[in-house]
């Protein structure tokens, strides 16, 4: 396994992922962005990417070609709540989070930790290491836009629980899970993808409700932490979103909560991540003097890397932060070469063969989830589970208002 860079301007491009693809407008695949990063890797020795938009058949072997020309072994991660099939198409697509507590006590968390385990091994069959799943927040706020089937419940012990089964079953394959969104974003009201969210609720609701599934995912070894764009008076009385509080991300989560792995930002092209007229370097230092480690999504990289470099060597920003964030995510690259073999970040078939993903045994598994799931709201009655073969006796409504509701 490689050393760590020594060179201060490598070492600060190493707490840098960008994205790879996207599935914003304009879309842009994998392999259409091959290119841009090689090109990137060629001058800035980035530490990892975010895969967006990707296929089961090609995506593996760019990202094979992208680790062979990186001077330095590359941790990706992509999204993949529902699955690698999330980002990668012809991969399999499990149900959203939700799901699994609709198919009720008795096999919930079986089921959950049977998807994780699939989900693990085709995201490392294809290359990948880390998933940004899953959703640790409370669904506890039914005006909530952007959470609501993405969480796996209502109350923090449904959440805490399957977070945990969650939690086996990628520790069991080896794939790093991320624990989102801390310090929680179940109980907004707003997205934080295109405005700043404000939770003004107490400390003590804090620690009884959204904080309580972070707690479960840190005792049970959670690797990374993703950032809230959203602000918590509470927990931090200058109404500084959680990415760039201090308070929050040192102080609670490292100092009061003891968690030790590597803190991830959300993405820092969401609008809840900017303030108007910052250059991206200033915002940058910000979040690592905050206590964030990975700084995800920089639309900008070579501005933002000279600019930080600038900062360190005027002693406007303290290298100790820099050298520690790196350190952190340098264990998470030793700890996935250890397991696999350091040749595995170059060929992922020494972690996981090509051919389980999308294998008949992972699509059947999703389907089952998706037939244990099906619940017919009856009036009288409440939620009660119903079996697909009843469907055709009864009269059915099915309403689809948004993605996550």
């Amino acid at each position: 396994m490689l050393s760590p860079p020594e060179r201060l301007r490598d070492r600060i491009a190493q707490l840098i992922f960008p994205r790879i693809g996207s599935n914003m407008n304009p879309s842009i695949s994998v392999e259409e962005d091959a290119d841009r990063i090689e090109r990137l890797l060629d001058e800035y020795p980035i530490g990892g990417l975010c895969l967006f938009n990707g296929d089961r058949i090609r995506t593996p072997q760019t990202l094979a070609r992208l680790q062979s020309r990186s001077k330095y072994p590359l941790l990706i991660g992509t999204d993949m709540e529902r699955g690698l099939g999330q980002q990668l198409k012809g991969a399999t697509v499990f149900p959203h989070a939700m799901a699994f507590q609709a198919c009720g006590e008795q096999q919930d968390e079986d089921l959950l930790e049977a998807s994780a385990r699939a989900a693990a091994r085709e995201a490392l069959a294809a290359g990948l290491h880390i998933s940004f799943s899953p959703v640790a927040d409370i669904n506890s706020n039914p005006r909530n836009p952007i959470i609501s089937t993405r969480a796996f419940g209502s109350t923090p012990e449904t959440v805490s629980r399957l977070l945990r089964a969650y939690l086996r079953g990628c520790r069991a394959e080896g794939l790093f899970a991320t624990a989102k969104h801390f310090p929680g974003h179940g109980d907004t009201d707003v997205d934080s993808h295109e405005a700043l969210p404000i939770v003004d609720r107490s400390r003590s609701h804090m620690d009884e409700l959204e904080l309580a599934p972070f707690k479960t995912a840190i005792s049970s070894g959670v690797s990374l932490m993703m950032t809230a764009h959203v602000a918590y008076p509470s927990l931090d009385p200058t109404g500084m979103e959680a990415t760039r509080s201090r308070s929050i991300m040192t102080d609670l989560l490292r100092h009061e909560m003891g968690f030790k792995g590597v803190v991830i930002s959300d993405s820092l092209l969401m609008e809840g991540a900017s303030h108007q007229g910052e250059h991206p370097g200033e915002r940058a230092a910000d979040l690592i003097r905050a206590g964030i480690d990975i700084l995800l999504d920089i639309k900008d990289v070579p501005e933002t890397v000279d600019y930080l470099v600038t900062l360190v060597t005027t002693g406007y920003l303290d290298r100790r932060l820099v050298d520690a964030a790196l350190e952190r995510i340098w264990s998470l690259k030793t700890r996935f070469g250890a397991r696999f073999g350091p040749g595995a970040f170059i060929d992922p078939s020494l972690a996981q063969p090509f051919s389980i993903i999308a294998c008949d045994e992972h699509r059947a598994l999703a389907h089952k989830i998706a037939r244990e799931a099906i619940q017919l709201a009856d009036p009288e009655h409440g939620r009660v589970k119903i079996k697909p073969t009843q469907l055709a006796a009864k009269s059915t409504a099915c309403v689809l208002v948004r993605p996550h509701t």
